[in-house]
């Protein structure tokens, strides 16, 4: 009896035991699963900037190598507009000094203020001017350093490829009014027998059988047009650790702000070896689709200290330029260490909220079960007490049927005694 009291006991009380233990368990799993999600997060919050920061100078550097692959795409068509504009506003001074002293002075004086006023017109140190010839091919401006050749007739002048570009030219004047022509002319301060290739426009004056021109180098026009380019990048990212450098295939540094004492320079001609393989890597890098970031270590204008650096750099389409960019992935530490604190806030915060509502289910789970077991533990007291009742009435049936039955038996020994 005592051992079935026991056992109620203790079956009564297993939901008290189970229940918040399965609570506890569950929350448990929760707070693992929490914990594992947490430090997932965390070491992808480094990676996820890395790979921000590398998009972002992709896109960056991509940019800017279609910028100035347009930009060097219209030096012919900047050029064509510029020297057009240079023997336009010439004509426009001497059309001017003409129409005011023709009445007052007499030709030969009026063609020299004609050629003084003109003469000053000069661009790119002296490269650039205003000539005029008659259509004799006789000089009557001349640069500087031809000035030896005014008063005399250069028609026969042949340019390196042979043709007679002053007969081209006074046809050009003549016939359409004005136009441009290619052809290859010397230089100032280069030898006399030295021919560089130029775009020229001639206007015909309209006045003592004259014409105007002017011309402008093609590589001076596109060194024009790269030191313009160079610069604006430079002020782009001036001081910043993500700056714009620019080399070219021939292996000179044309940009780099970290690095100002080696800016026109030649790698080549450098000493140091591991920058000659860096430069190598940097030009495969730019001609290849798999090569993507490459890493080194450079100078960190913020620190001023060597440092690790990935970089990204792409070669401008029909340029010998080859544009990059990069960063230090040690100086992202500052970035993701603020996200790093944000994320750790949010888990202890979930962990606070997961203890508080384990043991608020807890002790939930323990009132509950308290009440199951009480009524559990009341039914199996109930069911205990009905199953001694029907065992004394089952005994009290026996007793009085063995009564029954012994009395049979006597009445049935009297009958055969007698």
């Amino acid at each position: 009896m005592k051992n079935k009291k026991n056992l109620i006991q203790i079956l009564a009380l297993g939901p008290v035991v189970l229940i918040p233990v399965l609570v506890f368990i569950i929350a448990s799993f929760i707070v693992d699963a929490e914990k594992a999600s947490y430090e997932l997060a965390m070491k992808q919050i480094s990676q996820d900037f890395l790979e921000t920061e590398k998009s972002r100078i992709r896109s960056k550097v991509n940019n800017m190598v279609n910028l100035v692959s347009y930009r060097q795409s219209i030096i012919d068509q900047k050029l064509h507009a510029r020297i057009k504009r240079r023997v336009d506003d010439a004509q426009k001074i001497a059309i001017g000094l003409y129409n005011q002293y023709k009445n007052t002075m007499g030709e030969d004086d009026l063609k020299k203020l004609i050629i003084q006023s003109l003469r000053t017109l000069v661009w790119n140190g002296g490269e650039s001017f205003i000539w005029i010839l008659d259509f004799d091919g006789k000089f009557q401006l001349a640069p500087s350093y031809l000035r030896h050749l005014e008063g005399k007739s250069i028609i026969d002048f042949e340019d390196a490829t042979g043709r007679k570009v002053i007969k081209e030219e006074i046809a050009i004047a003549k016939s359409q009014g004005q136009g441009f022509l290619w052809d290859t002319f010397t230089k100032p301060n280069e030898p006399i027998d030295k021919q560089f290739k130029q775009l020229a426009y001639v206007k015909n004056f309209g006045i003592y059988d004259w014409y105007l021109g002017s011309g402008e180098y093609l590589d001076t026009a596109t060194k024009l047009t790269n030191r313009m380019l160079l610069e604006a990048i430079n002020q782009i990212s001036k001081g910043e650790p993500d700056y714009f450098f620019v080399i070219d295939t021939q292996g000179n540094l044309l940009l780099n702000f970290a690095r100002p004492d080696m800016v026109g320079k030649n790698i080549f001609e450098m000493q140091d070896s591991n920058l000659r393989k860096l430069y190598q890597s940097m030009v495969r890098a730019s001609q290849s689709t798999s090569v993507d970031f490459l890493p080194y270590n450079w100078i960190n204008p913020t620190t001023g200290r060597l440092d690790s650096k990935l970089a990204y750099v792409k070669s401008v389409p029909g340029s010998d330029w080859i544009i990059g960019s990069g960063f230090y992935p040690n100086s992202l530490a500052n970035g993701y260490g603020v996200q790093e604190q944000r994320l750790s806030n949010q888990h202890n915060q979930k962990v606070r909220h997961i203890n508080t509502l384990t043991w608020l289910g807890v002790l939930i789970s323990i009132l509950i079960s308290s009440i199951i077991s009480l009524v559990f533990y009341r039914m199996l007291s109930q069911y205990q007490e009905d199953l001694v009742i029907s065992n004394n009435e089952l005994k009290d049936l026996n007793i009085e049927l063995e009564n029954k039955l012994l009395e049979q038996i006597e009445a049935s020994n009297k009958e055969h005694k007698q």
